[in-house]
């Protein structure tokens, strides 16, 4: 008899323990947020605000936005010829969002894979329109504007690649230099430019200074922005074509 009753106290001491116990739980889920973080002390791992949208990645979406501007301004430049030169100011604000964006992304150390990714590829959309539109206007051979839009083409699939493989490929140094080249090419051949090395007037006459220094200064861009276009593109399929696996 003794040993039934010492065997049911335990039971009963071990129930009244577990109900404790689950009391206990219940009431730290009762706890609210806030004094639960105090009581941890460590909000490491507990997110208060949403992220915001930082300065740069903003100004690569602003040049995007900028490109159909720019593009419908010259299709209409022939209702006024003034359309062209505000195309011009528009293509010149989206160039500077590039600087401005990376100088301030330098600065304060800002570095996301949506600029990483987006901001190389605003570039390209902004060049690309560019060259389209002055091969249009029969300022760019022809052939510059495909060996500039294939180059993206290559580059940006290499980028698939890339990602695919968990590695963000950002753009490099002779790819910044050709994007310099190309956007001063750009902006040189919408100021009324005859070409690539068309120094001669209409009259059959060498140009004045000014009409001839802009299109001195265009010709060297274009040749330039040719010569980088070619190594950078052969330098990034160096460095990142082993990202391409033909086997699978």
């Amino acid at each position: 008899m003794k040993e039934a009753a010492r065997k049911g106290l335990k039971v009963e001491v071990k129930e009244v323990k577990e109900v404790k116990i689950i009391e206990e739980k219940v009431e730290t889920f009762d706890v609210p947020a806030t004094e639960a973080v105090e009581k941890v002390g460590d909000t490491s791992n507990v997110k208060t605000k949403k992220e915001k949208i930082n300065l740069p990645n903003i100004l690569t979406v602003v040049r995007i936005c900028l490109v159909p501007v720019f593009v419908v301004l010259l299709l209409l430049e022939d209702l006024w010829v003034g359309l062209r030169y505000i195309a011009l100011g528009v293509f010149i604000l989206a160039s500077l969002t590039d600087w401005v964006d990376g100088k301030i992304a330098r600065k304060k150390n800002i570095v996301t894979r949506f600029g990483k990714l987006m901001d190389p590829l605003a570039d390209k959309i902004l060049v690309a329109s560019g060259f389209i539109m002055l091969t249009g206007l029969g300022v760019v051979p022809a052939w510059v504007t495909v060996l500039v839009v294939c180059r993206d083409f290559l580059l940006n699939t290499i980028r698939m690649f890339g990602t695919e493989a968990g590695v963000t490929i950002s753009a490099g140094i002779y790819g910044k230099i050709k994007t310099a080249f190309q956007m001063i090419t750009i902006t040189l051949g919408l100021l009324d430019t005859n070409g690539l090395f068309k120094f001669m007037s209409t009259q059959g006459r060498l140009m004045e200074f000014g009409e001839l220094l802009l299109n001195v200064g265009f010709s060297i861009s274009l040749v330039g922005a040719v010569i980088f276009t070619v190594w950078s593109t052969i330098d990034y399929v160096r460095k990142c074509g082993k990202y391409i696996d033909i086997r699978k």
